[in-house]
Protein backbone atom coordinates (compact mmCIF):
# COMPACT_ATOMS: atom_id res chain seq x y z
CA UNK A 1 0.00 0.00 0.00
CA UNK A 2 1.50 3.26 -1.05
CA UNK A 3 2.12 6.29 1.91
CA UNK A 4 -1.13 8.16 -0.50
CA UNK A 5 -3.30 5.28 -0.02
CA UNK A 6 -2.55 4.87 3.80
CA UNK A 7 -3.25 8.44 4.28
CA UNK A 8 -6.47 8.33 2.52
CA UNK A 9 -7.99 4.86 3.70
CA UNK A 10 -7.40 6.02 7.44
CA UNK A 11 -8.84 9.49 7.42
CA UNK A 12 -11.90 8.30 9.30
CA UNK A 13 -10.15 6.97 11.78
CA UNK A 14 -8.55 11.41 11.96
CA UNK A 15 -12.06 11.61 13.06
CA UNK A 16 -12.73 8.42 15.52
CA UNK A 17 -9.83 9.98 17.59
CA UNK A 18 -10.75 13.40 17.14
CA UNK A 19 -14.42 12.12 18.63
CA UNK A 20 -12.50 9.81 21.39
CA UNK A 21 -10.63 12.72 22.61
CA UNK A 22 -13.65 14.87 22.65
CA UNK A 23 -15.07 12.66 24.53
CA UNK A 24 -12.90 11.94 27.11
CA UNK A 25 -11.06 15.45 27.74
CA UNK A 26 -14.89 17.60 27.75
CA UNK A 27 -13.17 20.31 25.23
CA UNK A 28 -16.23 20.85 23.44
CA UNK A 29 -15.64 24.38 22.80
CA UNK A 30 -13.45 23.38 20.42
CA UNK A 31 -13.67 23.86 16.86
CA UNK A 32 -13.85 19.88 16.04
CA UNK A 33 -12.62 20.69 11.80
CA UNK A 34 -9.09 22.48 13.60
CA UNK A 35 -8.70 19.29 15.49
CA UNK A 36 -9.09 17.23 12.48
CA UNK A 37 -6.70 19.15 10.79
CA UNK A 38 -4.33 18.62 13.12
CA UNK A 39 -4.86 14.78 13.19
CA UNK A 40 -4.20 14.86 9.28
CA UNK A 41 -0.98 16.05 10.26
CA UNK A 42 -0.02 13.24 12.66
CA UNK A 43 -1.65 10.82 10.06
CA UNK A 44 0.26 11.64 7.23
CA UNK A 45 3.27 11.90 9.97
CA UNK A 46 2.65 8.79 10.72
CA UNK A 47 2.18 7.40 6.84
CA UNK A 48 5.59 9.06 6.82
CA UNK A 49 7.27 7.10 9.44
CA UNK A 50 5.15 3.54 9.15
CA UNK A 51 7.41 0.53 8.40
CA UNK A 52 4.96 -2.29 7.25
CA UNK A 53 8.04 -4.56 7.72
CA UNK A 54 7.39 -4.78 11.21
CA UNK A 55 4.05 -6.41 11.03
CA UNK A 56 2.45 -3.62 13.39
CA UNK A 57 -0.98 -2.50 12.14
CA UNK A 58 -0.88 1.23 11.08
CA UNK A 59 -3.67 2.03 12.31
CA UNK A 60 -2.37 0.45 15.63
CA UNK A 61 0.60 2.93 14.98
CA UNK A 62 -0.92 6.09 13.88
CA UNK A 63 -3.83 6.78 16.80
CA UNK A 64 -0.68 8.08 19.03
CA UNK A 65 1.02 10.11 16.65
CA UNK A 66 -2.87 11.51 15.76
CA UNK A 67 -3.68 12.06 19.41
CA UNK A 68 0.10 13.80 20.16
CA UNK A 69 -0.97 16.10 17.08
CA UNK A 70 -3.77 17.39 18.50
CA UNK A 71 -2.67 17.57 21.56
CA UNK A 72 -0.01 19.55 20.23
CA UNK A 73 -2.58 22.38 18.34
CA UNK A 74 -4.53 22.01 21.02
CA UNK A 75 -1.65 23.52 23.42
CA UNK A 76 -0.77 25.96 20.53
CA UNK A 77 -3.61 27.45 20.56
CA UNK A 78 -4.15 27.40 24.32
CA UNK A 79 -4.38 30.76 25.84
CA UNK A 80 -3.52 29.73 29.35
CA UNK A 81 -0.03 28.94 29.79
CA UNK A 82 0.36 25.29 31.04
CA UNK A 83 0.27 26.27 34.60
CA UNK A 84 -2.91 28.48 34.66
CA UNK A 85 -4.27 25.24 32.78
CA UNK A 86 -3.02 22.88 36.30
CA UNK A 87 -4.96 25.28 38.30
CA UNK A 88 -7.90 25.68 36.52
CA UNK A 89 -8.12 21.99 36.25
CA UNK A 90 -7.67 21.70 40.11
CA UNK A 91 -10.43 24.04 40.69
CA UNK A 92 -8.31 27.35 40.85
CA UNK A 93 -8.15 30.55 40.28
CA UNK A 94 -5.49 31.51 37.91
CA UNK A 95 -3.33 34.37 39.05
CA UNK A 96 0.11 36.39 38.66
CA UNK A 97 2.14 33.70 39.38
CA UNK A 98 0.53 31.44 36.86
CA UNK A 99 1.30 34.24 33.76
CA UNK A 100 4.81 34.33 32.76
CA UNK A 101 6.66 37.44 32.48
CA UNK A 102 9.34 37.57 30.10
CA UNK A 103 11.99 39.71 29.43
CA UNK A 104 10.69 40.72 26.35
CA UNK A 105 7.42 42.01 28.04
CA UNK A 106 8.74 44.27 30.49
CA UNK A 107 11.29 45.77 27.95
CA UNK A 108 8.77 46.70 25.84
CA UNK A 109 6.33 48.26 28.54
CA UNK A 110 9.03 50.40 29.94
CA UNK A 111 12.55 50.20 27.83
CA UNK A 112 14.01 52.88 30.50
CA UNK A 113 12.90 51.78 33.34
CA UNK A 114 14.38 50.25 36.47
CA UNK A 115 13.02 46.66 35.63
CA UNK A 116 14.56 46.77 32.21
CA UNK A 117 17.56 47.72 33.11
CA UNK A 118 17.69 45.01 35.86
CA UNK A 119 16.83 42.29 33.00
CA UNK A 120 19.69 43.67 30.36
CA UNK A 121 21.75 43.53 33.38
CA UNK A 122 20.86 40.24 34.31
CA UNK A 123 20.95 39.12 30.59
CA UNK A 124 24.49 40.08 30.39
CA UNK A 125 25.41 38.08 33.22
CA UNK A 126 24.75 34.92 31.10
CA UNK A 127 26.79 32.46 29.02
CA UNK A 128 26.88 33.77 25.28
CA UNK A 129 24.98 30.99 24.33
CA UNK A 130 22.04 31.41 26.64
CA UNK A 131 22.30 35.33 25.61
CA UNK A 132 21.99 34.35 22.12
CA UNK A 133 18.66 31.36 22.41
CA UNK A 134 17.08 34.47 24.60
CA UNK A 135 17.88 37.55 21.84
CA UNK A 136 16.84 34.94 19.05
CA UNK A 137 14.20 33.82 20.63
CA UNK A 138 12.12 37.04 22.03
CA UNK A 139 14.07 39.67 20.51
CA UNK A 140 14.33 38.59 16.75
CA UNK A 141 11.28 35.84 17.03
CA UNK A 142 13.05 33.31 15.64
CA UNK A 143 13.22 29.74 16.87
CA UNK A 144 15.22 28.03 19.70
CA UNK A 145 18.37 27.25 17.11
CA UNK A 146 21.64 26.31 17.72
CA UNK A 147 24.02 25.77 14.98
CA UNK A 148 25.28 21.79 15.21
CA UNK A 149 22.74 21.25 18.29
CA UNK A 150 19.69 19.63 18.44
CA UNK A 151 16.60 21.34 19.25
CA UNK A 152 16.23 19.62 22.34
CA UNK A 153 19.42 20.79 23.82
CA UNK A 154 18.38 24.63 22.94
CA UNK A 155 15.60 23.74 24.59
CA UNK A 156 17.26 22.64 27.92
CA UNK A 157 19.70 25.70 27.91
CA UNK A 158 16.62 28.14 27.28
CA UNK A 159 14.42 26.58 29.74
CA UNK A 160 17.94 26.98 32.25
CA UNK A 161 18.30 30.14 31.32
CA UNK A 162 15.12 31.49 32.35
CA UNK A 163 15.28 29.60 35.66
CA UNK A 164 18.69 31.76 36.21
CA UNK A 165 17.06 34.86 35.09
CA UNK A 166 14.34 34.38 37.09
CA UNK A 167 16.49 33.68 40.21
CA UNK A 168 18.34 36.66 39.43
CA UNK A 169 15.48 39.08 39.38
CA UNK A 170 13.67 37.32 42.30
CA UNK A 171 12.24 39.21 44.99
CA UNK A 172 12.25 42.48 42.65
CA UNK A 173 9.57 44.25 42.44
CA UNK A 174 9.63 47.83 40.68
CA UNK A 175 7.37 50.43 42.67
CA UNK A 176 4.98 52.36 40.22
Amino acid sequence: MTRDELITNNLPLVQRVVSSMLHHSGAYRVDREELAADGVVGLIQAADRFDPARGQVFSTFAWPRIAGAIKDGLRRNDPLTRSARHAVQAGEQPNARHVPVTERTRVAEAPDSHAALDVRRAVARLDPTSRQLLHRSYWRDQPLRVPNYSNAWASMCHTKALRRLKADLAGYEEVA
